[in-house]
C-alpha cells in the first residue's frame, strides 16, 4: 500500500508539471480572437441590424500600414449574442476600420483607401476608425460609426416653366482613407445631381479637402441633353463661407437656394447628428 501511495504522488506530480509546461506554452504565433461590438450602429445610422449586417465590413491594418483582414464581412463572422461578432486575427497592435454601405467605392490596391467611382454621387457610407491591441488572445472594439458624406439639396427659385434645368458637381476629391483616421483622397469627383422636382434638385458629396467644388447649372432640351452652361458656381468657396467644416467627424449636409434670374445664391448648413434624412437611403 505504501508504494502504491508513492506511485499516486509520483503521478499527481507529474500532472502538475504538465499543467505547468501548458501554462508556459509559447503561444506568440497563436491567432487573437478579435470582437466587434455593433450595438450603437442602429441608433447612429438610423439602420436597423438585419439591414447593415448585410453591407458591415471589417479592415485591420498594422502600424506600418500592411492590411491584416481586408474586406470581412460582418455576417461571415462567427455571432456571439446579438450584437457581438468575432473573427481570428494576426496578433499586433492594429488599426482597425469598419464601413458600412458604399457599392459606388472601390478599394485601392493597396486597400487603405475607398475611392469612389468618377461619375457617381457618394454612397451613404458610414466609417469606423480605432486603434486594437490584438497582441493577447483576445480583443474588444465597439463599433462607432460616422457619416463620409454630405448631402447637397438645391432650391431654384424664379424656375421658368417651359424650360429644363439640370445640375452637376465635379471637384478634385474623391474617397477616403482606410488604415487611419479617414481623410479625404484626392482624385476626380464628378457627379449629376438627381432631379427631386422641377425646382428641386439633390446629391451625395464625398468629404473634400479644400474648396475646388464646382456646381455647374445647365438648360436642357427635352431629351434631358445640355443645350448651354448658365453658370459655374465655385460651390467649395461658398459653402466654406458658410461656415461648412470638411473635417467635422460626421459631416452636415447643406441647403442651397438659387435664383434663376439674378443667379444669386444662398448656402446654409443644416446639422446632422444621428439617423437617415431624404436622399440618404442608399445603402
Amino acid at each position: 500500500m505504501i508504494v502504491l501511495g508513492k506511485v499516486a504522488a509520483i503521478l499527481s506530480a507529474g500532472a502538475v508539471l504538465l499543467s505547468c509546461t501548458t501554462i508556459l506554452e509559447d503561444r506568440s504565433d497563436c491567432p487573437c480572437i478579435l470582437t466587434v461590438n455593433t450595438s450603437t450602429i442602429s441608433e447612429t445610422t438610423g439602420i436597423a441590424s438585419p439591414v447593415f449586417e448585410g453591407g458591415l465590413s471589417v479592415n485591420l491594418f498594422s502600424e506600418s500600414g500592411k492590411a491584416i483582414l481586408r474586406d470581412k464581412q460582418v455576417k461571415g463572422m462567427s455571432r456571439r449574442g446579438t450584437e457581438e461578432y468575432s473573427t481570428k486575427v494576426q496578433k499586433a497592435v492594429s488599426v482597425l476600420s469598419s464601413s458600412i454601405g458604399g457599392k459606388h467605392y472601390r478599394t485601392s490596391v493597396d486597400r487603405r483607401e475607398m475611392i469612389l467611382e468618377e461619375g457617381y454621387e457618394a454612397d451613404s457610407i458610414y466609417v469606423h476608425h480605432s486603434i486594437v491591441d490584438c497582441r493577447g488572445e483576445t480583443a474588444y472594439d465597439t463599433l462607432k460609426v460616422h457619416k463620409e458624406w454630405c448631402t447637397v439639396t438645391i432650391h431654384l427659385k424664379g424656375n421658368d416653366a417651359r424650360k429644363r434645368y439640370s445640375f452637376g458637381m465635379e471637384g478634385n476629391w474623391n474617397g477616403f482613407t482606410m488604415d487611419r483616421i479617414p481623410t479625404p483622397s484626392e482624385g476626380k469627383f464628378r457627379c449629376d445631381v438627381r432631379k427631386l422636382s422641377e425646382d428641386s434638385f439633390q446629391a451625395r458629396i464625398p468629404r473634400q479637402g479644400d474648396d475646388s467644388l464646382l456646381l455647374d447649372f445647365y438648360e436642357d432640351d427635352r431629351m434631358g441633353m445640355h443645350l448651354r452652361e448658365i453658370s459655374s458656381f465655385p460651390l467649395g468657396d461658398l459653402i466654406r463661407k458658410a461656415g461648412f467644416d470638411w473635417y467635422r467627424r460626421d459631416l452636415h449636409d447643406i441647403d442651397i437656394t438659387i435664383d434663376r434670374s439674378s443667379l444669386e445664391v444662398d448656402v446654409e448648413v443644416c446639422p446632422w447628428f444621428s439617423g437617415m434624412n431624404l436622399g440618404d437611403m442608399e445603402l
